[in-house]
């Protein structure tokens, strides 16, 4: 399969059924509601996105999205903040805030890839509170899928009065010291000197941390709405560190910007970014509006729970498999997966019928919590064989029992297993 594809298949669909539910429950709480955007977008939408780009410019809108068709200008959905903004959404948020959440596939031609984003926004709302509640609403969902270790990190982008002094204060400090940088910063600087916060060479990076910090740089409004937030983020126990190398790659960031990070031993991980851009509100909207909000790519979420093994245990349905190893059971198979069925156990059948010395390998491979097996000697006498598999406590139970026991049998398992 090509890294640029991603199929969701088997395990994969549970744990995103899981965060899809997670998704609707923290929603719900807060009182966000859903807003479905087309996937087929104006051209012209994103022309102002990428004005604000430190990374791209509008030379560069043919290599980042997919067209339709050469000679339209239609397109692929890139991301979901600016198609949420040429909805009446904006003009709802004039008169009151809009709290809203989109869900969907996106399309980068840059990478080739589709992915799955998710944004949490809130519109109309320019105060602290604002700020705040996307941040607890941000920690609450990834403690309830798992990553309860999230790391939220914050800084400061500053106003359209500050935020430009800090840029020339780093970009001349970056062309006082042009040794100290690798040939791709050294003229990567004139046009955007934050990309040596995208290097990669280890010297770029040491060197990056002897510069200019935007914290350092702040007006006496933003060094005091700074000041508040971390106070009350402190005050409401949510943890935090600043990262003063925190850095947005759009111009239309201010204030506040944070990401979620996950270290597993020496790896870190950002799982989700966000900030305040009122700057791209309005120039989107052409109206007073602020803005707020965060996204997370579900497909790299799923990733991040295979690898640190945060499978939550809601995902872990108790399920019986049903097989033979003999032939002529299909009505007896199928009666009981229905009975198991009707009082909503999940139940599989296996389709094949599996060879008496290959049951132990089929049981191995496939780590179902029941298996109930349709022998012949055993069916004369109106009985299957039971083999449970309890992971938490890594015991195996194996025993015989009348077909008209296992309802009881199988109800008693699952309180055992306690799934």
């Amino acid at each position: 399969m090509s890294d640029k594809t991603y199929n969701v298949i088997h395990e994969d669909i549970e744990i995103w059924y899981f965060i899809e539910n997670e998704i609707k429950k923290i929603m719900n709480l807060y009182g966000f509601r859903e807003v479905r955007t087309s996937i087929i977008q104006s051209i012209n939408l994103y022309k102002s996105y990428l004005e604000h780009s430190r990374m791209y410019s509008k030379d560069s809108l043919d290599d980042l999205i997919y067209k339709l068709r050469s000679d339209d200008d239609l397109c692929l959905r890139p991301e979901g903040t600016l198609a949420i903004l040429d909805t009446e959404v904006s003009e709802k948020a004039i008169q009151k805030p809009q709290k809203v959440y989109y869900q969907g596939p996106m399309f980068r031609k840059d990478v080739a890839m589709q992915y799955h984003q998710v944004g949490i926004e809130i519109f109309g709302a320019d105060s602290i509170l604002s700020d705040i509640e996307i941040l607890q609403l941000a920690q609450r969902f990834f403690a309830n899928i798992g990553f309860k270790n999230a790391q939220l990190e914050v800084n400061s982008h500053g106003c359209q009065r500050c935020y430009p002094e800090y840029l020339k204060q780093l970009k001349d400090f970056l062309s006082m010291n042009p040794d100290e940088l690798c040939t791709a910063c050294k003229t990567g600087i004139i046009k955007n000197p934050l990309s040596i916060y995208k290097c990669e060479n280890t010297n770029c990076i040491e060197f990056g941390k002897m510069a200019p910090i935007s914290i350092g740089y702040l007006c006496t409004d933003c060094s005091e709405s700074f000041k508040l937030l971390k106070k009350l983020l402190s005050n409401l126990g949510i943890n935090f560190i600043i990262n003063p190398y925190l850095i947005m790659y759009f111009d239309y960031y201010t204030q506040v910007v944070f990401n979620f990070s996950i270290k597993d031993e020496n790896k870190k991980t950002i799982i989700a970014r966000g900030g305040r851009f009122d700057s791209l509100a309005k120039r989107i909207t052409k109206l007073p509006l602020s803005a707020v909000g965060f996204s997370f790519n579900v497909d790299e979420i799923i990733g991040v729970i295979k690898d640190i093994g945060a499978i939550p245990k809601q995902i872990k349905v108790f399920t019986v498999c049903i097989l033979a190893v003999a032939e002529n059971m299909e009505l007896m198979i199928l009666q009981v997966a229905n009975e198991l069925h009707t009082h909503e156990i999940r139940a599989i059948i296996e389709e094949n019928i599996v060879p008496q010395d290959k049951v132990n390998r089929f049981i191995k491979d496939n780590k179902h919590n029941v298996y109930l097996i349709f022998r012949e000697d055993l069916i004369r006498e109106g009985k299957l064989m039971m083999i449970s598999n309890d992971f938490n406590n890594d015991k195996i139970a194996q025993d015989t029992l009348y077909l008209s026991d296992i309802m009881e049998n199988i109800t008693r398992t699952k309180k055992q297993i306690n799934l």
